[in-house]
């Protein structure tokens, strides 16, 4: 009423609202739910499988070669290291089966090399680029047993070449008895070294070395130089002369030169006219006295 009234002072008309039948047979829900909208599924994503890296393989270590106990060869005996490594054996001694045996008449020289064989160390020289130590299967003597079982050792690195000559044969020429000729032999030092003349000697006594010779016994040779050695010839008779010059030195590729030598001595003859004409000056000097 109090709606309707204040509606009316308003000069408003109520209205009310008009209800519509419905059906009695229509149920009515009275707790009316909201309606549910189906669940949106996930969208599944393909599971990444986790990159498998390579198995590392435990690293091999090279495996340690056996020892090698077995006894040396002609190739790889003390003979062959030491020539490799070294140099040659100092007197002219020549390696060959030095294991188990003595050197035979042609492995030797004229001292007498003896050995004997067991294992030991090889001190290289010194004056070598390299320090180095060789096991070997043999020890060596020269002469006399070397107590500490050091090799000699000769580089022979700088010396290829030694004394050189033009010829192994000098003729002097002919010469009357009682006077001299000399004949020249040049000498030359081939060698990266200098080279010390050790003796000059001849097998006759009709030559010897001049005064007046550049080099003689006991002269040093420059490497690559040249000198004049003058040999002296001085007959004691009218025949011909045959001898030899023999130089040894300090070279170990030309230690000993051999020269071949000839000469001639002739007997001074005085001439017919040469009579006459002192027979005259005899005549005339004896009717001058007159």
């Amino acid at each position: 009423m109090l709606i309707s009234f204040l509606l009316f002072a308003c000069n408003e008309k109520e209205i009310y609202p008009s209800s519509t039948q419905t059906d009695p047979t229509t149920q009515w829900d009275v707790n009316p739910q909201p309606e549910s909208e189906p669940a949106e599924e996930p969208a599944s994503e393909p599971a990444e499988e986790p990159a498998s890296e390579p198995a590392e393989e435990p690293a091999s270590e090279p495996s340690e070669e056996p020892e090698d106990t077995s006894e040396p060869t002609e190739e790889d005996s003390f003979c062959s290291l030491f020539t490799e490594t070294c140099g040659t054996w100092s007197l002219d001694t020549v390696c060959e089966d030095w294991y188990n045996g003595a050197p035979t008449g042609t492995e030797g020289d004229s001292s007498g090399a003896t050995q004997s064989c067991y294992d030991y160390h090889l001190d290289v020289a010194s004056q070598q680029t390299e320090q180095s130590m060789i096991d070997s299967h043999c020890a060596h003597a020269i002469g006399i047993a070397d107590a500490d079982g050091n090799a000699p050792c000769v580089d022979t690195a700088e010396e290829t070449s030694g004394l050189t000559i033009p010829s192994t044969a000098l003729d002097v020429g002919s010469v009357d008895l009682g006077s001299s000729i000399i004949g020249t032999l040049s000498v030359t030092n081939d060698a990266a070294s200098d080279i010390t003349l050790s003796t000059l000697s001849f097998s006759d006594t009709a030559f010897a070395v001049s005064a007046a010779s550049s080099i003689d016994a006991g002269s040093v040779l420059a490497a690559g130089s040249t000198s004049d050695l003058e040999v002296e010839f001085t007959p004691a008779m009218a025949q011909s002369y045959s001898a030899t010059l023999t130089i040894t030195s300090d070279s170990t590729i030309t230690p000993e030169l051999v020269i071949d030598l000839t000469g001639e001595g002739v007997e001074v003859t005085t001439s017919n006219n040469q009579l006459d004409a002192n027979h005259s000056a005899t005549e005339k000097s004896d009717s001058d006295s007159q």
